[in-house]
């Protein structure tokens, strides 16, 4: 019981940082997004102006919005969250999955299985606590990444190793 408070530990230690950078992220999209949606409807009424003193007031306007909104910044505060946001998801992605290969629970039995898989996802949960005692360094024989094992018990071995 004791291995599973400490695996749920890591696992929302891992989980924790990638999801505040998905929903700061969503925070900025949400007010760069209202930006956007000022210029687009100034842009909108510009269009739309029929008579010159119209047109002089939309022009203005999108003036005074461009300089108000430091239009470079919003495009580069747009593409960094994007790519935080897309970090984020594919951290805890790469987490989900390696839970999903270490709990394998219906295979109880004797299976030939990539033992790299099962390294790799041991190591992915545990780099937070292991990363400041230890070094993993990863250097598998390709000629031995499939063994017939009970791939959840392995991975509990390989778990305890580290």
């Amino acid at each position: 019981m004791n291995a599973l408070g400490t695996l749920t530990n890591h696992v929302a230690e891992d989980v924790e940082e990638p999801l505040n950078l998905i929903s700061n992220g969503t925070q900025i999209m949400r007010e760069l997004g209202a930006d956007i949606m000022t210029i687009w409807n100034s842009y909108e009424g510009l269009r739309k102006a029929k008579t010159p003193q119209e047109v002089e007031m939309a022009k203005h306007f999108l003036i005074d919005i461009e300089t108000s909104l430091n239009s470079t910044e919003v495009k580069d505060d747009f593409i960094q969250t994007l790519k935080d946001m897309e970090d984020g998801s594919s951290a805890v992605l790469k987490t989900v999955k390696s839970l999903l290969s270490l709990s394998r629970a219906h295979q109880d039995e004797f299976n030939l299985v990539d033992v790299d898989e099962g390294l790799d996802a041991v190591a992915d949960i545990l780099k937070n606590d292991t990363k400041h005692r230890i070094e993993v360094v990863k250097n598998y024989d390709p000629h031995v990444s499939e063994v017939r094992c009970i791939f959840v018990q392995v991975n509990q071995v390989f778990l305890n190793l580290m």
